[in-house]
Protein backbone atom coordinates (compact mmCIF):
# COMPACT_ATOMS: atom_id res chain seq x y z
CA UNK A 1 0.00 0.00 0.00
CA UNK A 2 1.26 3.45 -0.84
CA UNK A 3 1.37 5.81 2.09
CA UNK A 4 0.75 9.50 2.38
CA UNK A 5 3.96 11.40 2.91
CA UNK A 6 2.85 14.52 4.75
CA UNK A 7 1.45 16.83 2.14
CA UNK A 8 1.29 14.26 -0.69
CA UNK A 9 -1.49 11.72 -1.22
CA UNK A 10 -1.16 8.74 -3.53
CA UNK A 11 -4.12 6.38 -3.92
CA UNK A 12 -3.89 2.83 -2.65
CA UNK A 13 -3.69 -0.31 -4.76
CA UNK A 14 -7.45 -0.91 -4.72
CA UNK A 15 -8.09 2.51 -6.30
CA UNK A 16 -5.41 1.91 -8.91
CA UNK A 17 -6.73 -1.58 -9.64
CA UNK A 18 -10.31 -0.32 -10.10
CA UNK A 19 -9.14 2.46 -12.43
CA UNK A 20 -6.87 0.17 -14.43
CA UNK A 21 -9.73 -2.31 -14.79
CA UNK A 22 -12.05 0.46 -16.01
CA UNK A 23 -9.45 1.64 -18.52
CA UNK A 24 -8.84 -1.89 -19.77
CA UNK A 25 -12.58 -2.42 -20.20
CA UNK A 26 -12.86 0.79 -22.23
CA UNK A 27 -9.89 -0.18 -24.42
CA UNK A 28 -11.22 -3.69 -25.05
CA UNK A 29 -14.75 -2.48 -25.75
CA UNK A 30 -13.41 0.16 -28.12
CA UNK A 31 -11.39 -2.36 -30.12
CA UNK A 32 -14.16 -4.96 -30.27
CA UNK A 33 -16.88 -2.47 -31.13
CA UNK A 34 -14.73 -0.64 -33.68
CA UNK A 35 -14.44 -3.95 -35.55
CA UNK A 36 -18.23 -4.23 -35.69
CA UNK A 37 -18.52 -0.54 -36.53
CA UNK A 38 -16.62 -0.99 -39.79
CA UNK A 39 -19.79 -2.52 -41.21
CA UNK A 40 -22.00 0.31 -39.92
CA UNK A 41 -20.08 3.32 -41.16
CA UNK A 42 -17.11 5.51 -40.43
CA UNK A 43 -18.66 7.62 -37.62
CA UNK A 44 -19.25 4.59 -35.41
CA UNK A 45 -15.69 3.43 -36.11
CA UNK A 46 -14.27 6.85 -35.18
CA UNK A 47 -16.36 6.97 -32.00
CA UNK A 48 -15.19 3.58 -30.74
CA UNK A 49 -11.59 4.29 -31.73
CA UNK A 50 -11.70 7.50 -29.68
CA UNK A 51 -13.02 5.41 -26.77
CA UNK A 52 -9.98 3.15 -27.07
CA UNK A 53 -7.65 6.15 -27.10
CA UNK A 54 -9.33 7.61 -24.00
CA UNK A 55 -9.01 4.21 -22.29
CA UNK A 56 -5.31 4.05 -23.15
CA UNK A 57 -4.80 7.57 -21.76
CA UNK A 58 -6.67 6.56 -18.58
CA UNK A 59 -4.49 3.43 -18.25
CA UNK A 60 -1.30 5.48 -18.66
CA UNK A 61 -2.35 8.23 -16.19
CA UNK A 62 -3.61 5.99 -13.36
CA UNK A 63 -0.18 5.31 -11.76
CA UNK A 64 0.61 9.04 -11.83
CA UNK A 65 -2.48 10.08 -9.89
CA UNK A 66 -1.66 12.07 -6.74
CA UNK A 67 -2.46 15.24 -4.83
CA UNK A 68 0.23 17.45 -3.33
CA UNK A 69 0.13 20.83 -1.63
CA UNK A 70 2.88 23.21 -0.55
CA UNK A 71 3.17 26.84 0.51
CA UNK A 72 2.37 28.11 -2.99
CA UNK A 73 -0.58 25.92 -4.02
CA UNK A 74 -1.95 22.49 -4.70
CA UNK A 75 -1.18 20.14 -7.60
CA UNK A 76 -3.86 17.66 -8.57
CA UNK A 77 -2.66 14.90 -10.87
CA UNK A 78 -5.96 13.31 -11.71
CA UNK A 79 -7.03 10.52 -13.97
CA UNK A 80 -7.02 12.66 -17.11
CA UNK A 81 -5.38 16.02 -16.33
CA UNK A 82 -2.86 17.66 -14.02
CA UNK A 83 -3.75 21.05 -12.59
CA UNK A 84 -1.76 23.47 -10.41
CA UNK A 85 -3.87 25.91 -8.38
CA UNK A 86 -2.28 28.87 -6.58
CA UNK A 87 -3.03 29.06 -2.89
CA UNK A 88 -4.39 32.59 -3.16
CA UNK A 89 -7.02 31.43 -5.69
CA UNK A 90 -8.40 28.64 -3.47
CA UNK A 91 -11.83 29.34 -1.99
CA UNK A 92 -12.22 26.08 -0.11
CA UNK A 93 -12.19 22.30 -0.11
CA UNK A 94 -15.25 20.06 -0.44
CA UNK A 95 -14.49 17.64 2.38
CA UNK A 96 -16.82 14.85 1.26
CA UNK A 97 -15.19 11.62 0.09
CA UNK A 98 -17.88 11.01 -2.51
CA UNK A 99 -17.26 14.42 -4.11
CA UNK A 100 -13.90 15.67 -2.88
CA UNK A 101 -12.95 18.84 -4.75
CA UNK A 102 -11.09 22.14 -4.54
CA UNK A 103 -13.14 25.28 -5.19
CA UNK A 104 -11.13 28.19 -6.63
CA UNK A 105 -11.27 31.31 -8.82
CA UNK A 106 -9.46 31.60 -12.10
CA UNK A 107 -7.68 34.73 -13.37
CA UNK A 108 -10.99 36.07 -14.82
CA UNK A 109 -12.71 35.72 -11.45
CA UNK A 110 -14.86 32.75 -12.46
CA UNK A 111 -15.54 30.08 -9.86
CA UNK A 112 -14.06 26.69 -10.71
CA UNK A 113 -14.19 23.27 -9.11
CA UNK A 114 -11.44 20.72 -9.57
CA UNK A 115 -12.29 17.20 -8.41
CA UNK A 116 -9.76 15.39 -6.26
CA UNK A 117 -10.20 12.18 -8.23
CA UNK A 118 -7.30 10.27 -6.59
CA UNK A 119 -9.00 10.88 -3.23
CA UNK A 120 -12.69 10.63 -4.10
CA UNK A 121 -14.59 7.38 -3.79
CA UNK A 122 -17.58 6.60 -6.01
CA UNK A 123 -20.76 6.30 -3.98
CA UNK A 124 -21.33 2.55 -4.39
CA UNK A 125 -17.80 1.34 -3.59
CA UNK A 126 -17.65 2.17 0.13
CA UNK A 127 -18.48 -1.30 1.44
CA UNK A 128 -17.24 -3.22 -1.57
CA UNK A 129 -13.60 -2.45 -2.31
CA UNK A 130 -12.35 0.19 0.11
CA UNK A 131 -10.97 -0.82 3.50
CA UNK A 132 -11.69 1.17 6.63
CA UNK A 133 -7.97 1.96 6.95
CA UNK A 134 -8.01 3.45 3.45
CA UNK A 135 -11.10 5.48 4.26
CA UNK A 136 -9.47 6.79 7.44
CA UNK A 137 -6.31 7.71 5.52
CA UNK A 138 -8.35 9.56 2.89
CA UNK A 139 -10.42 11.42 5.50
CA UNK A 140 -7.26 12.44 7.41
CA UNK A 141 -5.59 13.78 4.26
CA UNK A 142 -8.74 15.63 3.25
CA UNK A 143 -8.95 17.21 6.71
CA UNK A 144 -5.27 18.32 6.47
CA UNK A 145 -5.87 19.77 3.00
CA UNK A 146 -8.97 21.59 4.25
CA UNK A 147 -7.06 23.09 7.22
CA UNK A 148 -4.22 24.12 4.90
CA UNK A 149 -6.67 25.84 2.52
CA UNK A 150 -8.33 27.77 5.36
CA UNK A 151 -5.05 28.98 6.93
Amino acid sequence: MRRSRGNRFEPDRAWRFINRLGALTLIAAGFVLSGFALEKGEWAYVLFTIGSIVGAWWWWRTPRAAIEYDSEGVTISGTFLTRRIDRAAILGVEADLVWAAVRWRDSRGWRRTSPLSPLAIPWGTFPLMISSASLDRRRAYLARLDRWARD
